[in-house]
């Protein structure tokens, strides 16, 4: 079957009516960043495997994020596990089996683990983690700044200070293996990068990059992910 139609089966289908009530439009963890992160996780599986999304797959990527709207980030991969595994059991388009895999998958998918239980977890995981562009990083993080209300002499440094500990190398960030194998060299590139900012760069790099997609000086509006 063509990837391009494979989606169009009745319980993907399903499973996207499903889902799409629990997103806003757009914004920040919206049905346009759930469709990102499928359009990832599509990419990935075709690449690495030569395979489409398995429906227990879907589930956990239309899902993940179910309970952020009503209930913000904290414990979101927890609750949002236990809200989908009610959801799919009653919609009955999955089986038993499928159910507990896409709520594993779920349950984790935000716990940067070094090793993950399952493939659809490290999939889930690597497609929703960042892509590895410095620049829309940057702007993301300072967009962070600006709506946590950090100073704006203070942005710059605090963005250092975040994103080499986060993302540098020996960061807190374990890249999952399907997001390495995916990404590829670019994966050490990034914890190049991020080990050894030096703040003008920095800055003059940021600033380039809201200039060229018209973002105001304090706006803090990150550009939609691919």
């Amino acid at each position: 079957m063509l990837y391009k139609t494979a989606y169009a089966q009745p319980e993907y289908r399903a499973l996207a009516r499903l889902a799409r009530k629990y997103y806003n439009a757009t914004g920040p963890n919206s049905w346009e960043h759930i469709q990102a992160v499928r359009r990832r996780a599509q990419r990935m599986m075709r690449q690495l495997e030569n395979r489409q999304l398995t429906p227990a797959e879907y589930a956990a990527i239309l899902l993940h994020d179910n309970t952020k709207r009503e209930f913000g980030a904290e414990n979101h991969g927890r609750m949002g596990a236990d809200r989908a595994a009610t959801l799919l059991a009653g919609a009955m388009i999955l089986n038993p089996a499928q159910v507990d895999e896409a709520q594993q998958a779920i349950r984790v998918h935000d716990d940067n683990l070094a090793k993950f239980p399952s493939e659809n977890a490290e999939l889930l995981a690597s497609a929703d983690a960042n892509p590895p562009d410095i620049d829309r990083m940057l702007n993301k993080s300072y967009g962070w700044q600006i709506r946590h209300d950090v100073p704006r002499e203070d942005r710059i440094n605090r963005i250092i200070a975040g994103m080499s500990k986060k993302y540098g190398r020996g960061g807190t960030f374990n890249y999952p293996g399907i997001y390495s194998r995916y990404y590829g060299d670019r994966v050490a590139g990034i914890q190049e990068y991020f080990a050894n900012m030096d703040p003008a760069e920095v800055e003059d790099r940021l600033m380039r990059y809201r200039k060229v997609h018209g973002i105001k000086s304090d706006e803090a509006r990150v550009l939609p992910d691919a």
